[in-house]
């Protein structure tokens, strides 16, 4: 035993060795505490989404099951153009808003904490929820008492409430998922954001607006997915699943639009859900082979994809030869 040490003296007076290491102090994160002002954003963004119908007037579409002769200037107002007229719209504007927050959430990602996520999805379901409440009570009390009024107004209300979840669906992918995932909500959203920026040229009467909302909708979703596709990059197996899906989007995405405005704008609505079924998978069946239609904004996705990949390509290969080179000795 070394000379001057003795059993026990690194012991404290209650006769226990001292603590050498320091007690970690865990700090709340103080972006945590900024929650309420993305459920504000989340509420913002919401009724963005809405605002091409809060614009033009927000009088209910004709019902047919109206309880009363009543002309469109006097129906009633409400927050959603529910009805067989107006569920397509409903349907654009809920993806719509939700992808838009999913954009902005996808922008602020670095300030984005798992509490202002939430916070911003509550603040859009919130508003598209209050919307869908409204709209419905307002419907409930002008149709008739009838059996099929009821099943019209549930199939409805339905359709309004699968709309909201596969909104947040696409919120999520966009704000928080990996660059695949985020590539495929930008896939999913990009034909009713398409819509919906198209729908304020209806607003006006002017047919030169119109025609420009008609090439929004027919050009806009394909150079959205190809910049989604070019962002994300196909440099690993799940870029290119996400980017190989995307693409059967461009193709699959208008047919499918096709077919829930036949199943909305049909006299069926109120019939069974095999009814519906059936007028859908026709009506998509005849436009999925028109490729007189779907072929050309499937060779533009893919042409400025390819450029944006080359692109982004050559911006990668310039920055690495920028960087300086260390000098090895041998």
């Amino acid at each position: 035993m070394s000379e001057g040490y003795s059993v026990g003296s690194a012991l404290n007076g209650s006769g226990h060795y001292p603590r050498t290491g320091s007690i970690d102090v865990i700090e709340e994160d103080p972006r945590s505490s900024f929650w309420w002002a993305w459920l504000i954003v989340g509420i913002v963004v919401g009724a963005l989404g809405l605002l091409p119908w809060l614009l033009s007037g927000m009088a209910l579409p004709v019902q047919k099951l109206w309880a009363t002769h009543t002309s469109a200037s006097d129906m009633p107002l409400a927050l959603l153009p529910l009805g067989k007229n107006g569920l397509g719209d409903v349907v654009v504007m809920f993806l719509a808003g939700s992808a838009i927050a999913g954009f902005v959430g996808r922008l602020a990602r670095t300030k984005l904490t798992q509490g202002g996520f939430w916070a911003l999805l509550a603040g859009v379901v919130l508003v598209q929820a209050v919307a869908t409440a409204q709209a419905a009570f307002v419907l409930q009390a002008g149709v008739k008492h009838r059996i099929e009024s009821t099943a019209y107004l549930s199939v409805i209300v339905l359709v309004a409430l699968v709309a909201i979840i596969a909104g947040a669906g696409i919120l999520a992918l966009i704000a928080r998922a990996p660059r695949a995932g985020a590539l495929l909500g930008f896939a999913l959203a990009a034909l009713p954001f398409s819509e919906w920026l198209a729908s304020y040229t209806t607003l006006t009467s002017l047919s030169r607006m119109q025609l420009i909302g008609t090439e929004i909708d027919a050009w806009l979703p394909a150079v959205i997915i190809a910049a989604a596709i070019g962002w994300s990059g196909m440099d690993t197996v799940g870029r290119i699943i996400a980017a190989l899906v995307a693409l059967a989007l461009v193709w699959i995405a208008p047919a499918i639009n096709v077919a829930i405005g036949a199943v909305a704008a049909s006299h069926a609505l109120s019939s069974a859900p095999s009814v519906l079924a059936r007028h859908g998978v026709a009506a998509f069946q005849s436009t999925l082979f028109e490729f007189s239609v779907l072929l050309p904004p499937l060779v533009l996705t893919v042409v400025v994809a390819a450029v944006v990949l080359l692109l982004r390509l050559a911006v990668s290969r310039t920055r690495r030869g920028r960087m300086p080179r260390v000098a090895v000795e041998y």
